[in-house]
C-alpha cells in the first residue's frame, strides 16, 4: 500500500503526508469554488467548505503585499509528481493545483474539477473548470489531465506515485471540459485520491517538470538555487478570488530560504529573518510560544500505535487481556505527560477524529478496576509480564514510559526493549523470544479505509498482530465499493467498533500538527499534513 510522499522530521523512515482534518456535515453543494460551482458526487465526504476558510471567511482589513519568507530544507524534487519530502509537498502545492483538494474540514472540494459523477464507483466524470491557464499563458484543458495521470502511470518516468492509482485502467478526453477516468475496481473514496500532492496537473507541453515549471496555482517557481533559495511570486491570472471577489493570492510573492537545521530555522524565526516554520515539535512550540511568536496548529491522523500480538501462546491472544490493557490506558495522563496541548484523545483506533462521519465517536474508557478483574478471569489474577518493543525516535520512548506506568497500576509488569531509529525496519517479533507488544508511528492517512488494511480474516490486518477476525476483514472489504454513503459510514464505524471490543491495537492520541509564525501573519490556516498548507489566503498584516 502506498503511504504517501513525505518523510516526517524526526521520524525515522518514510512517512505519509496527507491532509486529514476534521470535517463537518454541509452539503456538497455549498463546496464551489469562488465561481460558485457545485459539486455532485456520490461519496462519503458531503461536508465541505473552502479551504483554507480563511478565503472566504476572515476579511482582509488591507491592502494585502509583501513577500512572506519561510525557513526549510532544500526540496528534493522539483517534479511535482516525485514530492518525497516536506520541502517538496509544500513548494509544489504552492505551484500546482490538482482536480480535488482536501478542505480545512477534512472533505474533497472542486479544484481544477469544479463538479463530478459516478454512478458505479467505477467510471468518474468530472467538468473542467473553465478559463484556467497556466503559468505561461497556455489554456488548461482535459488533455492536460490526461498527460499528468499517464505520466503518473508510467513508472518509466520514475514517479513514486504509481501504487497509488494502479486501479485507474484509463484516462480518456470526452471534450475540452470533461474528462473521464477508468477504473478496475469501485472505488468510492476515489477523490481523495485525485487531491493526493502528487497528482499535480502539468501542462501537456512540459518535457521535463523539474526544470519547466508550468503549474495553474497561486505563484509563480522564478528561480531555484538548492544551496539558498527559491523565489516565487504572485500569480497575476490565478482563478480563485475571495467571497468579495478579490483575486487571490494576496502576497506578493513567497521566498522560501533554506536552512537544513530545526534549530536554525526556529533562530530564523526568532532573528525575524523569515516568518514561516513548519513541522515543529511541543518542544519547539513551547520555544515560540516564549519567543512571542504564534504557533498555528490542526489536527492530524498522525499517531503512535501499541500493536498487540495474537499469535497462539501469547498472553495478548486472550481478547479479555488486551480488553484489560485497552481499559487500563490513561489517554488523556499520556496526553498530559508527553504532548500536553498537542494532541487530542481519539478512540482509541488508528481512525481518528479528522475523518468526520466515518469517525466512531467514542471516548475510550478508563477503568484500572475493570481491567484487573478482567486480567483475573482471564487466568491472571497476580498479573502477568509483557515485553513492549520501543522505536528510539520521536514521541514513542515517552509514551512506552508514561504507559508502563499506567500498566504497573493494573498489575502488568511491562518491559520496555528498544531499538535504534536507524534500524531500517522493526525487529521480528515472530517466535517465542520475540516482544508482545510494539510501539510504532503511523502518519496521516489519504482516507481512514487507509488506517483499516483488508484481509484480518487472513492474519494480515495489521502487520505483526496475527490477529484474525473474519468479521472484521468482511466489514473492511466491503468499503471501498459501497456508494451509498450512510452505509458506508455505518461499515466505518462497525469496523472501528470491532477494533475497540476485540482488536489488537491501542491508539494513545491523535497528534496535532504545528507551525511557528511571526505576528505579522495572517489569514494562514495550517493543513493538518503541514506540507500541504496553501498560501493563497495568507497575507502579513502591517
Amino acid at each position: 500500500m502506498d503511504r504517501g510522499p513525505c518523510h516526517r522530521e524526526g521520524v525515522r523512515g518514510p512517512v505519509c503526508c496527507l491532509l486529514t482534518v476534521a470535517f463537518g456535515i454541509l452539503s456538497l453543494a455549498l463546496a464551489g469554488c469562488s465561481t460558485g460551482s457545485a459539486a455532485t458526487t456520490t461519496t462519503l465526504y458531503r461536508g465541505a467548505t473552502l479551504f483554507p476558510t480563511t478565503e472566504t471567511t476572515v476579511p482582509v482589513p488591507v491592502e494585502a503585499s509583501g513577500v512572506l519568507e519561510l525557513a526549510l530544507p532544500a526540496a528534493a524534487h522539483l517534479d511535482p509528481q516525485l514530492a518525497s519530502t516536506p520541502s517538496d509537498v509544500l513548494l509544489s502545492q504552492q505551484v500546482y493545483d490538482r482536480l480535488v483538494e482536501i478542505d480545512a474540514k477534512g472533505g474533497p472540494i472542486p479544484s481544477l474539477a469544479t463538479s463530478w459523477n459516478s454512478r458505479d464507483g467505477t467510471i468518474w466524470t468530472f467538468t473542467l473548470r473553465s478559463g484556467v491557464t497556466f503559468h505561461d499563458g497556455a489554456v488548461f484543458d482535459a488533455d492536460d489531465v490526461v498527460f499528468s495521470f499517464d505520466r503518473l502511470r508510467d513508472t518509466a518516468t520514475g514517479a513514486s506515485a504509481g501504487v497509488l492509482f494502479k486501479n485507474i485502467i484509463d484516462v480518456r478526453t470526452v471534450d475540452a471540459l470533461h474528462v473521464q477516468f477508468l477504473l478496475a475496481e469501485p472505488d468510492a473514496e476515489f477523490l481523495r485520491t485525485l487531491a493526493d500532492p502528487r497528482a499535480a496537473i502539468l501542462s501537456k507541453g512540459v518535457r521535463d517538470p523539474s526544470r519547466e515549471w508550468l503549474g495553474t496555482g497561486p505563484f509563480v517557481l522564478e528561480s531555484y538555487l538548492d544551496t539558498d533559495r527559491a523565489v516565487l511570486s504572485r500569480n497575476p491570472s490565478y482563478w480563485s478570488a475571495n467571497a468579495s471577489g478579490t483575486r487571490l493570492p494576496y502576497l506578493d510573492g513567497l521566498r522560501f530560504v533554506f536552512v537544513p537545521e530545526a534549530s536554525a530555522q526556529i533562530e530564523a524565526l526568532f532573528q525575524g529573518d523569515v516568518q514561516f516554520v513548519g513541522g515543529l515539535t511541543p518542544l519547539m512550540s513551547a520555544r515560540v510560544q516564549a519567543e512571542d511568536m504564534r504557533v498555528v496548529t490542526s489536527v492530524s491522523n498522525g499517531h503512535y500505535t501499541i500493536s498487540m500480538r495474537t499469535s497462539e501462546g501469547r498472553p495478548t491472544a486472550d481478547t479479555r487481556v488486551r480488553l484489560a490493557l485497552r481499559l487500563g490506558t490513561d489517554h488523556q495522563g499520556i496526553i498530559d505527560r508527553v504532548r500536553s496541548g498537542f494532541a487530542v484523545v481519539g478512540n482509541g483506533t488508528p481512525v481518528g477524529p479528522s475523518f468526520g462521519d466515518a469517525y466512531l465517536d467514542v471516548t475510550p474508557t478508563f477503568d484500572a478496576e475493570q481491567a484487573r478483574a478482567l486480567l483475573a478471569e482471564a487466568g491472571f489474577p497476580a498479573g502477568l509480564d509483557l515485553t513492549l518493543q520501543v522505536p528510539e525516535y520521536g514521541d514513542g520512548p515517552a509514551i512506552a514510559a508514561a504507559w508502563k506506568s499506567q500498566m504497573a497500576a493494573i498489575g502488568v509488569n511491562l518491559t520496555i526493549a528498544t531499538y535504534p531509529a536507524e534500524s531500517p525496519t522493526e525487529p521480528s517479533a515472530d517466535g517465542a523470544a520475540g516482544a508482545d507488544l510494539s510501539l510504532t508511528y503511523t502518519s496521516t492517512e489519504i482516507y481512514p479505509l487507509d488506517s483499516l488494511p483488508a484481509g484480518g480474516g487472513s492474519g494480515g490486518a495489521f502487520t505483526g498482530t496475527h490477529w484474525v477476525d473474519e468479521d472484521f476483514a468482511g466489514l473492511v472489504s466491503r468499503i471501498r465499493a459501497e456508494l451509498v454513503d450512510e452505509q458506508r459510514v455505518a461499515l466505518y464505524r462497525a469496523a472501528q467498533q470491532a477494533l475497540v471490543e476485540r482488536g489488537p491495537l491501542i491508539v494513545p492520541y491523535m497528534e496535532m500538527s504545528a507551525a511557528g509564525v511571526a505576528p505579522s501573519v495572517q489569514g494562514l490556516t495550517l493543513a493538518a499534513d503541514w506540507p500541504r498548507t496553501v498560501l493563497r489566503g495568507a497575507y502579513l498584516a502591517e
